[in-house]
Parts: structure tokens; C-alpha cells; sequence
């Protein structure tokens, strides 16, 4: 004997003949159900299905970065980084698991090696100091003497990237000011 089974809703194909929603993340659909043997004998049935869905999704991680100070003159050169205000928004234990930092705004990453695409662990790492002397002395020797130019500064951005454990990444920049 074969049998057939078919969900129908008036119009050939699944659908919700009535739903509703609750609060706790699940929609319940009623279907009809219509099974017919070879003989042309039908039963008619309804079924009730509910289908639970998540809200979670992955947010993106907030990249904080800060520096101090924010200059850089000749007598002072080490800035202090700081990505600790960076945080992961995903709950159940979610967090930011790695950063790197461009400290001087020349488009290459500074922190880690190349091996590992200069990323480096965000814990222990959340404050870096960096001394920044080079871009001092690099700008004064391509514009001449210093004492030309005492009262000239020029403005970079330092950036940072974080990447929390399921890949997703933010980016934030701070502004630098070199007196020179």
C-alpha cells in the first residue's frame, strides 16, 4: 500500500495557516497535514510545529585607543599607548583576544612580527610605551635646521586594530601632534 503525505495550505506548498510569536525567541507554525493511500481514503490532521531561533549575533568588537601625551617634541619622544577601554560587546564570554598597533602612522603595523601579521595578545599588552624620537629627528633632518622650524608642528594619526575570538575587528585612530 503506498501513501502519500502532503502539507497543504490551500495553495499547493508549506505555509503557516496561523502563527504566533512569543517572547522567548520561537514562532509556532499550525500546518495542515493530509495523507491519502492508493485506495483514495484521506485522513486530515493538523500539525503544530514551533521552530526556536537565536537572537545572538556576533558584534563587532570597540577599538579605544589613547595616547599620552600627544606630542612629540625634542625633548620628549616616549608616548604611552593605551587600548585597555576596548572592549568585546558579545556576551557569554566573548572578549578581545589580540591588537596591533601602527605607532606612527606610516601604514605598516609596528607591534608583533611579520610571521604572525604583527598581531599581538591584547591581555598584558593593554598599555605600551614607545619611543617615538625617530619621526622627531626624521622630520627635522627633511625640512633642515631644527631652530627654523620651532614654531612648526605637523599632526598624525597612530592606529590601532583589535580582533576578538571569533574575528571580527574595529579599528580606532589618535591624533599626534610632532612640535618641531
Amino acid at each position: 500500500m503506498d501513501l502519500s503525505y502532503l502539507f497543504n495550505d490551500n495553495n499547493g506548498h508549506v505555509s503557516s495557516l496561523a502563527s504566533h510569536q512569543n517572547s522567548i525567541g520561537s514562532k509556532t507554525y499550525f500546518a495542515r497535514l493530509e495523507v491519502k493511500d492508493d485506495e483514495g481514503d484521506t485522513d486530515i490532521d493538523y500539525v503544530q510545529m514551533t521552530v526556536v531561533y537565536s537572537s545572538y549575533e556576533n558584534k563587532k568588537p570597540i577599538a579605544v585607543a589613547k595616547v599620552w601625551p600627544a606630542k612629540i617634541t625634542r625633548d620628549h619622544a616616549i608616548l604611552y599607548f593605551d587600548s585597555s577601554k576596548s572592549r568585546d560587546n558579545d556576551q557569554d564570554g566573548k572578549e578581545i583576544t589580540k591588537i596591533r598597533w601602527d605607532f606612527d602612522g606610516d601604514g605598516e603595523w609596528d607591534t608583533g612580527r611579520d610571521l604572525n601579521d604583527h598581531w599581538i595578545s591584547f591581555k598584558g599588552n593593554e598599555n605600551i610605551s614607545v619611543d617615538l624620537s625617530y619621526i622627531y629627528d626624521n622630520m627635522v633632518s627633511s625640512l633642515g635646521s631644527s631652530s627654523q622650524y620651532s614654531s612648526k608642528s605637523k599632526i598624525y594619526y597612530a592606529k590601532l586594530e583589535v580582533e576578538d575570538n571569533e574575528g571580527s575587528r574595529d579599528i580606532d585612530y589618535v591624533m599626534i601632534t610632532i612640535y618641531y
